[in-house]
């Protein structure tokens, strides 16, 4: 009894489960659970009004927002340059027109290619603005069985909680303003993570706004 280390919950849908989650979790176990939120600072509200307890934002260690949209196939993807129409929406949803935001980005991508993501492709980005996009081959190729897509791929967003954003949860603030604080904390979200991989080539245009769309 009690030899485990870990405890996986399908979903976290109602009050008693939740309550279980966070006692097994101050019991120091480790647990992986599901919670129907558009963002992982919307996972730590949501938990935290599901347990109705002020015990939740202590007891969670770390929370991951994912979502999955279907990749480019690596083999006939093409690279292309944005359009002016593509870039005001880019600038209208991340800021791009803000220096410091798009310095950022541009390291973001950077890290990804060390990281073995795209690697052998130029960066769609620079410190001043984003250049080049991918979309799918109009006739596919072998390799996609000519659609142009292959298998999907994850996009993430993690939170890790800071001090700050445990104060917040515990004083009931927005979950705007605990984004805010997540991001500030060095969270990458999942919009972000989806335009990083935009620029690297794993995903086109299309599925970047979907999960912009998702997230809002």
């Amino acid at each position: 009894k009690n030899d485990f280390d870990v405890i996986g919950i399908g979903q976290i849908a109602n009050s008693d489960i939740a309550k279980g989650a966070i006692e097994a979790a101050l019991a120091k176990h480790f647990i992986l659970a599901g919670l129907a939120a558009p963002s992982a600072a919307a996972g730590f509200k949501l938990l935290q009004q599901i347990s109705r307890s002020h015990l939740a934002p202590a007891s969670v260690s770390l929370i991951v927002g994912q979502n999955f949209v279907r990749s480019l196939c690596e083999h006939c993807r093409e690279a292309y340059a944005a359009s002016a129409v593509e870039q005001a929406q880019l600038a209208e949803i991340f800021h791009t027109g803000n220096p410091a935001t798009m310095k950022r980005l541009h390291q973001l991508e950077k890290a990804a290619t060390r990281a073995g993501i795209g690697t052998d492709q130029p960066l769609g980005s620079s410190e001043k603005k984003i250049h080049g996009l991918w979309r799918a081959d109009s006739h596919g190729c072998e390799a996609c069985d000519y659609t142009g897509f292959a298998a999907d791929v994850g996009i993430f967003g993690v939170c890790k909680p800071s001090d700050h954003l445990r104060r917040q949860l515990a004083d009931n603030e927005r979950v705007a303003e605990l984004q805010k604080t997540a991001i500030k904390d060095g969270m990458v979200s999942l919009p972000i993570d989806a335009l990083v991989k935009a620029l690297r080539g794993l995903i086109d245009f299309n599925a970047l706004l979907s999960i912009c769309a998702d997230t809002r």
